[in-house]
C-alpha cells in the first residue's frame, strides 16, 4: 500500500461516517486529482466504499478500522482528528455535524489522556460537550456527561464530577432502557457523592440500586453496590452494616465467578480491621488485597491499599514505617496517572513531613482554601487530623488547635449531610471520635497511648504488610 493510500486509510478510519473527496483532499494534505487514484486502489482491495451521490462519497469498509489508527501516535492521532473537526467547523452550518464534531473532540482528549496532557483532555472533553448538547441527540449527550464526569473524577473534582453524573442518570431515567446501565451510572454518581463526605446520599442511591437489581442475573454489579456499601458503612462508623455487607458479596462470590472482586473484598475488610483497632490483622489483610490487586494490574486499586496503610502509621507516630511507605508511593512513576490519587499522595507526604517540623504556615493556608474544591473529603480530614498529631509532637499547641479546628470543620461538613442515626455512628469512629474529643474545650489535649510498631519493608514491590511486632510508647 503506498504512503497516500496509508494516509487515506487513516483519515477514513478516524471518521465514522461518509467523507467527500474535498473533505478527503483537505485532512490529508493532498488535491482530489492526486488522490483520486489511490481511492480508486483501495476500493478495488476492498478496503473502501463508495456512494455514487453527487458529489460522490467514501467510507471504510467493515473491518478495516484498527489496522490503520494502530500505526499512529497519539499526537498524530489527534492531530489527525483535530483536521477532521477544524474542516467541519469550517462548514457553513457546523450544527448539522455537531455529532460528529463531539466524536472528534472526545477522540482528541482520549489522545490527550493517553500523554497525560490532562488539562488539554479535560478543555476538550468540555468542548466534546458542547457539541453533544448542539447535536439534540440524548444518547450521544449521556456518552459524553459520563465521560467528562470520569474525567472530573479521575482528577479529584468530585463535585464536577457529581453534577455531570446527575444530569447522565437523569437523561438514562428518562429513556428507560436496561436496569444496568441505570445502575452503573448511580454507583459512579454514588462515589463522587462519596468523595466528598456525603455519605447519607450515596448509601441512598446505592439502597436504590439493590431494588433495580436481580442478585442472579446482575451479580457482579450487585456485588460491587454492596462493596461500596461497606465502603461508606466503614466510613460512617456503620461496622455491623459493613459486616453485613461483606457477608453479601462473600455469599454471591460463591454462586458465581466474582474472583475478580476478591482483593476489593479484602480492601474493605482491612479498613473495617483498622476501624477496629486490630492494626495487625488489617495489615495482614491489606497485604493479600494488595497482591490480588496487583495480579489484576490494578495499580489505582493498590495505591488505595497503601493510603489505607499509612494513616494507621502517621495517627500511632510509626514514622519511620510511613516514610519508607509513603516514599515509596511518591517514587512512583505511575502515580502521574492518577491525579486524584498523587493528591492524596502529596497530602499524606505533607503531614509525614510535619512530624519533623517541615512546613511553610503561606502554604497551609493556600491548602486549607483548596479543601472544598479538590480532593477526597476523608483526605482532608486525616490531613488536618495528622498535622494535629504532628504539631502536638513538636509542642506547638497553637498550631494543634487550629488543625483540629480545620480537622473538625470537615468532620462537620460531613456530618451535615448525614441522617441523625448515621451522623451519631459517624461520630463514634475512632478517629473522628478523637477529633470530637479534642476539640471540646474541658478534655485534657495530651494522652499517653500504647502504639504497635510495624515493619512495612517492600509494600510498594512485593505488595506485602508485616504485622505490628514490637512495642513503644508515644504521644497523640
Amino acid at each position: 500500500m503506498t504512503l497516500t493510500e496509508t494516509t487515506l486509510l487513516q483519515a477514513l478510519s478516524a471518521h465514522p461516517t461518509w467523507m467527500s473527496l474535498q473533505f478527503l483532499a483537505a485532512v490529508t494534505g493532498g488535491t482530489e486529482v492526486e488522490i483520486e487514484p489511490s481511492l480508486a486502489a483501495l476500493r478495488q482491495q476492498g478496503r473502501i466504499e463508495w456512494n455514487s451521490a453527487p458529489p460522490g462519497f467514501y467510507r471504510l469498509a467493515s473491518g478495516s478500522a484498527e489496522d490503520a489508527l494502530d500505526a499512529l501516535a497519539p499526537a498524530e492521532r489527534a492531530a489527525l482528528h483535530r483536521r477532521l473537526a477544524d474542516f467541519l467547523t469550517a462548514q457553513p452550518s457546523p450544527d448539522n455535524f455537531a455529532a460528529l464534531l463531539s466524536f472528534h473532540h472526545h477522540q482528541i482528549a482520549a489522545a490527550c489522556l493517553l500523554e497525560r496532557r490532562f488539562n488539554e483532555a479535560l478543555a476538550l472533553s468540555r468542548e466534546a460537550l458542547a457539541w453533544a448538547e448542539r447535536s439534540a441527540d440524548n444518547e450521544i449527550l449521556e456518552l459524553r456527561l459520563g465521560e467528562l464526569a470520569d474525567l472530573y473524577f479521575h482528577w479529584g473534582y468530585f463535585q464536577d464530577a457529581e453534577q455531570a453524573y446527575r444530569r447522565a442518570l437523569a437523561i438514562l431515567e428518562s429513556a428507560g432502557g436496561a436496569p444496568q446501565a441505570w445502575v452503573r451510572a448511580a454507583q459512579s454518581l454514588a462515589a463522587a457523592l462519596a468523595e466528598q463526605g456525603k455519605y447519607g446520599a450515596a448509601l441512598a442511591l446505592l439502597e436504590t440500586c439493590r431494588g433495580k437489581l436481580d442478585p442472579e442475573k446482575f451479580p457482579l454489579e450487585t456485588g460491587v453496590s454492596e462493596l461500596q456499601l461497606a465502603q461508606w458503612h466503614i466510613a460512617t462508623g456503620g461496622l455491623r452494616e459493613a459486616e453485613q455487607n461483606l457477608k453479601a458479596v462473600e455469599d454471591l462470590s460463591a454462586s458465581a465467578d466474582l474472583s475478580g472482586l476478591q482483593p476489593y473484598l479484602q480492601l474493605q475488610r482491612g479498613k473495617l480491621e483498622v476501624v477496629s483497632g486490630r492494626l495487625a490483622a488489617a495489615f495482614r489483610i491489606f497485604a493479600e488485597a494488595a497482591e490480588g490487586l496487583e495480579r489484576q494490574n490494578d495499580l489505582a486499586g493498590k495505591l488505595e491499599v497503601m493510603l489505607s496503610v499509612s494513616a494507621p502509621l502517621l495517627e500511632h507516630s510509626l514514622l519511620r514505617e510511613a516514610q519508607s511507605l509513603i516514599g515509596q508511593l511518591a517514587g512512583w512513576e505511575e502515580l502521574k496517572e492518577f491525579p486524584a490519587l498523587e493528591h492524596s499522595v502529596h497530602l499524606r507526604r505533607l503531614a509525614l513531613g510535619a512530624f519533623s517540623g517541615t512546613w511553610a504556615e503561606e502554604d497551609l493556608e493556600l491548602l486549607a482554601q483548596d479543601d472544598t474544591k479538590i480532593g477526597r473529603a476523608e483526605d482532608w480530614l486525616l490531613f488536618w487530623f495528622h498535622l494535629s498529631l504532628a504539631a502536638r509532637r513538636l509542642g506547638n499547641q497553637t498550631n494543634v488547635e487550629i488543625f483540629l479546628k480545620r480537622a473538625r470543620r470537615i468532620a462537620d461538613r460531613i456530618a451535615e449531610f448525614l441522617p441523625s442515626e448515621l451522623r451519631e455512628s459517624f461520630f463514634r469512629r475512632p478517629d473522628v471520635a478523637r477529633i470530637v474529643r479534642l476539640t471540646e474545650p474541658s478534655v485534657p489535649t495530651r494522652q499517653k497511648v500504647r502504639a504497635r510498631r510495624s515493619t512495612l519493608a517492600g509494600l510498594a514491590e512485593a505488595g506485602t504488610v508485616a504485622p505490628p511486632q514490637a512495642e513503644k510508647d508515644t504521644e497523640k
